[in-house]
């Protein structure tokens, strides 16, 4: 498929989109609302307030879901000011606690909880504001249980985290167009493990034949120790270099995070962030070695490129969620070669 027309039709998407943004486009900023708030209409008497839920996630009856979610509220007109109420029951009722934090239109609240959430676990999460009352229940994936296995039978594990199958939601509106070229293996490899921490080492891999292994062209990136808390990491941050057809990539403060399944088969939940630098990708789109090719197109669907740590204005912040991660088998990574 010829690069640049699939770019080109990728941001012709984006433009379309952003032509009418969404609310939830915005930051969130903390207001301290919680289960714990005041009641709920505040400042209006209960006959005038009928503010009501549009959408609350996740979906109801949903399983599967990551332990460590945040979840949103969305409401029909801006209830920042009405003190609206959550709650998020475990099966025995016990409130959990969970905070909201709206965002700048005061449409769209995130909805953090207390503290992780149980795996293979039953919730139900409620929102109450004015005269409304919206509720859903959901069901926690096998991520977040204590691992079966002694940490230390994770050394020498490698895993694949899918780039092209991730959920870019960083910098917003343009995760397609990462997701067109984003598309080699990330193999994150465990080079020693205990029952309380990880040594990280990472490299791009390569696909053939169905066969999944690191790419010889590319470096190992060295992400240091990680604290192993429960079956819970995050690495360190490590400034790290990918590579697609013409263009190199380098993303700068790349960390990873990610909870293992209970039997080290698998990563779930795994998200990474970091500083990608978009200057020497205008090869990808017919643009040559202009290094602000791509930023020009971000500014014509309404992004702005960020300063780079050299102090060049090429940087894009990324931020990836990725599908669980799988053991490779046979490939283990090594400082050594």
């Amino acid at each position: 498929m010829n690069i640049k027309w699939t770019l080109f039709a990728a941001l012709g998407l984006l433009v379309a989109c952003n032509s009418d943004k969404d609310p939830s486009q915005t930051e969130y900023l903390d207001t301290g609302v919680s289960g714990e708030g005041e009641g709920e209409g505040e400042g209006e008497g209960e006959g005038d307030c009928e503010v009501e839920v549009a959408n609350l996630t996740p979906e109801p009856g949903a399983v599967g879901i990551y332990y460590r979610d945040i979840f949103e509220v969305t409401f029909d007109e801006d209830a920042s000011g009405l003190s609206p109420v959550a709650s998020l029951l475990d099966a025995a009722g016990v409130d959990v606690g969970v905070s909201m934090a709206f965002d700048d239109t005061g449409f769209k609240a995130a909805l953090t909880p207390g503290s992780p959430l149980e795996a293979n676990t039953e919730y139900t999460l409620t929102v109450d504001v004015c005269q409304d009352s919206s509720s859903v229940a959901f069901t926690t994936s096998e991520y977040g249980a204590s691992l079966g296995i002694a940490g230390s039978e994770l050394a020498g594990n490698t895993y694949n985290f899918s780039l092209g199958d991730a959920e870019y939601t960083e910098p917003a509106g343009l995760g397609p167009v990462l997701a067109s070229f984003l598309t080699e293996p990330l193999l994150i490899g465990m080079s020693t493990a205990s029952d309380t921490e990880l040594h990280i080492l990472g490299t791009q891999g390569v696909e053939e034949s169905g066969s999944i292994s690191p790419n010889p062209a590319y470096d190992i990136w060295d992400f240091g120790n990680a604290a192993l808390e429960g079956a819970y990491f995050q690495s360190s941050a490590t400034n790290i270099e990918l590579g697609y057809d013409c263009a190199v990539i380098p993303i700068y403060d790349f960390q990873l995070e990610g909870t293992f399944a209970a039997d080290g088969s698998s990563i779930g939940g795994g998200s990474a962030t970091g500083l990608g630098d978009s200057r020497y990708m205008g090869c990808l789109i017919g643009a040559g070695s202009d290094p602000a090719a791509l930023c020009n197109y971000a500014a014509a669907v309404g992004f702005t490129c960020e300063v780079c740590p050299d102090g060049n204005p090429y940087c894009l912040t990324i931020e990836a969620w990725f599908l669980p991660a799988e053991v490779v088998d046979g490939v283990s990574l090594s400082l050594d070669g």
